[in-house]
């Protein structure tokens, strides 16, 4: 039976934290190791992580979620690395379901829902974790319904690898939480093969808390929306580079609520919706950057492996 380890990052939200670690400890197929990774200057967090039976804590003293990540990559002792967010609690049977396809060999990583709350007005789909012919980030893992499929992207909140399968870019943008890293993620272990199995029963409880950076949930900054904008552009464009040309004029005329294009911005001067065009040129400048980027250099992301326990991760 294969090993996992999974690793919580976790700033400044000790509440939530007991409450996720109670749900691991739950777990009907039992977590082999959990870690805490956490700041040095976050005492409420070190309590709780040195004070819960069970848990590794590790230290890391760089911001953001991709050095937490790295950091409890690197303490993990599994042959299956998993991610789940400080704010999520996991159904008992969770680790079961997504272990249950991680028996297959030539699967590589399993997701699953993530329930947000709250959520006005949900409409569940079929349509999650898809990179469109155009470039367009299909995300909707928050809302996915029907049986587990094959998809091209996780998140983040909910995500288990196995360690063969597992590598974590650096270079993106970002304090806190470096938006859309999951993207750059996903499509390396495709590109190695592997394939990525999104089951919808899978389920997290994602009791969404505050963030403590520009990327605040409901009302995002410009740097944050740039940010964002300028991450997603570098990662579909350096791991699908094919596909490079149509994200720069999908993205740039057209986009979507979060990275909005003209033509999606105009939608909203109509709809006088102030949320989406304000995000208008924080979008276009994040973009911009990404492709002037990946003009000058080329491929840009350096991706980190941890092929052995314990061992400092190997970049390429």
């Amino acid at each position: 039976m294969s090993r996992v380890s999974i690793v919580v990052p976790s700033y400044r939200r000790p509440d939530r934290l007991v409450r996720g670690l109670g749900a691991l400890a739950r777990q009907r197929r039992p977590v082999d190791q959990i870690i805490v990774v956490c700041r040095p200057e976050d005492t409420e967090t070190q309590a709780v992580a040195h004070g819960t039976a069970g848990v590794l804590p590790v230290e890391v003293t760089t911001p953001g979620v991709l050095a937490a990540m790295r950091a409890g990559a690197r303490a993990a002792d599994g042959d299956c690395i998993g991610f789940i967010d400080d704010d999520a609690e996991a159904r008992e049977d969770w680790l079961e379901r997504v272990m249950c396809h991680l028996s297959d060999s030539s699967v590589g990583a399993v997701g699953g829902r993530d329930i947000v709350d709250p959520e006005p007005g949900a409409t569940l789909t079929s349509d999650v974790g898809r990179i469109t012919s155009i470039g367009k980030l299909v995300a909707n893992h928050h809302l996915g319904a029907g049986a587990a499929r094959d998809v091209d992207v996780l998140k983040g909140a909910n995500m288990v690898f196995r360690r063969a399968a597992l590598a974590l870019p650096d270079g993106l943008r970002g304090d806190g939480a470096q938006a859309h890293y999951e993207v750059a993620t996903s499509l390396w272990a495709v590109d190695q093969g592997w394939r990525l199995v999104y089951d919808p029963a899978a389920i997290v409880d994602h009791l969404a808390g505050p963030r403590f950076d520009d990327d605040a949930r409901q009302a995002p900054s410009a740097r944050a929306t740039r940010n964002a904008a300028f991450n997603l552009t570098i990662c579909i464009g350096t791991l699908r580079p094919g596909l490079r040309h149509r994200r720069c004029i999908y993205g740039v005329l057209v986009g979507d609520r979060e990275i909005p294009g003209l033509l999606r911005a105009g939608r909203a001067v109509l709809e006088r919706d102030a949320s989406v065009t304000v995000r208008l040129i924080p979008s276009l400048r994040g973009q911009l950057a990404a492709y002037w980027r990946l003009h000058r250099r080329g491929t840009t992301i350096p991706m980190y492996r941890f092929p052995t326990p314990g061992i400092e991760e190997q970049a390429f």
